[in-house]
């Protein structure tokens, strides 16, 4: 049996059967067609008026069983007394060695056919809608139908109260079915007494307030609302009375309608109950439901005393601080100026501080190149002034006699033009000398003239130039030795290995131990100058192996 079938016999009796028993007679003749090649084209054209029939049918239906529900004594639109369909008796259907059976030419509803005109019709008659539930006129409910309409009353029931939470309405579902069980009792087909005759006045009424026909005469605001969503599915307009009615009885039934969403699954092909209808359903929920999370790191903390929310950022040199009422205060850094400014240095981006890094440590290797450029040059000045102190005149009265000498050389005296000319190149080496060093200091006139006082010259002794020389050159070796020993950290531009090396050269550098190195080992000017430069500094044998294990002496 079709759904509207099963829901017409159990709320309308045997009418529901009995249409679609004549509708199932009247078109069984599609039976009897042999020709295959015509056979889809006439099922498509029976399928459509077997349709456009049934729906006729459902209509009227529909309309008596709403009449049942409001009350039969209500004004209600005059039914169809029927509906007329024409059977032709015209076609023939070729491709077969057999005559094949004289069909009708074509199955079309009459003009006849509305709900308000009747004509008779071929085959079983379809009884008319009424205001008697759906009957016809003066017919009344056999003890069997009775029966199997309230044994499908009595399932819906209970299958509602499976699944029902509110107490109320277990309740008046359990109402219900007691009285769906007393009526099943008197009915004779169940139990083979006559069924008893309620007073057409005795009406009972609900939770709701309203009253209804007593059980079996008529259906609660449930029932009303699940039959409409069955018409409303198979697209039966009726459904939609049907659903307002229920809710003008029982507006908390709203909340049992489908939603929006839900009409859209079932317009789209989901079938309700469905695992795929399920799931939608599932997601859009949770969908519905979501709540972001927040995340609360660093606005919150923890102690032993609660739960403690942050402030803001502090000023630039101050910091926030929590006083023991659990109240934050803005005070200065901690250590106070020294902390200011070190959180100021703090700032400079990474990328400026390698830069300034940089700078510095090329201005340091520079001046230390221009200098061990100049130190085997300087060296050479400084050997020739010491050959030529021997043979010039030096010391107090120099510039006298040196002025003789020239007079002397004038006149032919060789030994006055020796003398003069070892003068003359003592006195260039020396000019040399500072020039160079000059040039290094700014060449200003006061750096030239300590300079100048500071290097051997003519008015110094040939022993003074001695010592004054041999130290020089010492500290110009000293200066290579540095330049040899941070050439390689250099090429790393590691500032902070290069920096760590030459303040470990520089603690430990003196130019005399450079200046022993140049006297004969063992030679008694060589003691001499160890014990003097010892006297004047006890460290300087430390000195010397701290740089040995620097590798640089």
């Amino acid at each position: 049996m079709s759904l509207f079938g099963y829901l017409a016999t159990g709320a309308l009796g045997g009418a529901g059967q009995a249409g679609e028993q004549a509708l199932t007679q009247q078109y069984g003749y599609q039976q009897q067609l042999a020709n295959a090649e015509d056979l889809a084209k006439i099922n498509s054209d029976l399928e459509l008026h077997k349709n456009m029939a049934i729906a006729q049918f459902q209509a009227d239906r529909a309309q008596g069983m709403m009449n049942n529900v409001l009350g039969a004594n209500q004004p209600q639109n005059p039914p169809s007394q029927g509906v007329s369909y024409s059977l032709p008796s015209a076609v023939t259907v070729p491709t077969s060695p057999a005559p094949a059976p004289t069909l009708s030419a074509a199955v079309t509803p009459s003009a006849s056919a509305s709900p308000t005109q009747s004509a008779p019709i071929t085959g079983t008659q379809v009884p008319t809608a009424s205001a008697n539930g759906g009957m016809p006129q003066n017919a009344t409910i056999s003890p069997e139908h009775q029966a199997e309409r309230d044994y499908g009353r009595l399932q819906i029931l209970q299958n509602e109260l499976q699944g029902e939470k509110d107490p109320e309405n277990i309740a008046a579902l359990q109402r219900e079915i007691a009285r769906t069980q007393a009526t099943l009792k008197s009915n004779p087909a169940v139990n083979g007494a006559q069924p008893p005759i309620a007073p057409a006045s005795s009406n009972t009424t609900t939770q709701y307030g309203s009253t209804q026909p007593p059980a079996g005469t008529g259906v609660s605001p449930r029932q009303m609302l699940a039959l409409g969503l069955g018409f409303s599915m198979i697209g039966n307009p009726a459904g939609k009375d049907f659903i307002e009615n229920a809710l003008k009885y029982d507006p908390t039934l709203a909340g049992q309608m489908p939603t929006d969403f839900v009409k859209d699954l079932i317009q789209r092909g989901y079938k309700p109950g469905s695992p795929e209808f399920n799931d939608l359903m599932d997601k859009h929920f949770a969908k519905e439901n979501y709540i972001a999370p927040t995340s609360l790191r660093g606005t919150i903390f923890a102690d032993q005393n609660g739960i403690h929310t942050l402030p803001g950022a502090a000023p630039d040199g101050f910091m926030n601080k929590m006083d023991v009422n659990g109240n934050w205060h803005v005070v200065p850094v901690d250590n106070g100026l020294p902390a200011i400014s070190a959180s100021e240095s703090a700032k400079v981006g990474p990328a400026t501080a390698a830069k300034a890094s940089q700078d510095e440590l090329s201005q340091k290797w520079t001046a230390l190149n221009v200098a061990n450029n100049n130190a085997q040059s300087t060296i050479s000045n400084l050997q020739n002034i010491k050959m030529y102190a021997d043979k010039a005149a030096t010391g107090g009265g120099a510039d006298r006699l040196n002025y003789i000498n020239h007079i002397l050389a004038t006149a032919g005296f060789q030994g006055a033009n020796d003398e003069a000319t070892a003068n003359d190149l003592l006195s260039k080496n020396a000019n040399q000398i500072v020039a160079k060093l000059g040039s290094v200091t700014g060449s200003t006139d006061a750096a030239r003239s300590i300079i100048e006082s500071a290097n051997p010259n003519a008015h110094m002794t040939t022993q003074a130039i001695h010592e004054a020389a041999d130290n020089l050159i010492g500290a110009q070796q000293m200066m290579q030795a540095k330049a040899k020993l941070l050439g390689p950290i250099l090429a790393t531009r590691d500032p902070v290995a290069y920096q760590q090396k030459e303040t470990q050269f520089d603690q430990n550098a003196d130019p005399r131990l450079w200046q022993y190195k140049n006297y004969t080992p063992g030679s008694i000017q060589a003691k001499t100058f160890l014990q003097k430069s010892l006297a004047q500094d006890s460290t300087l044998l430390q000195k010397a192996a701290a740089l040995h294990d620097l590798g640089a002496y």
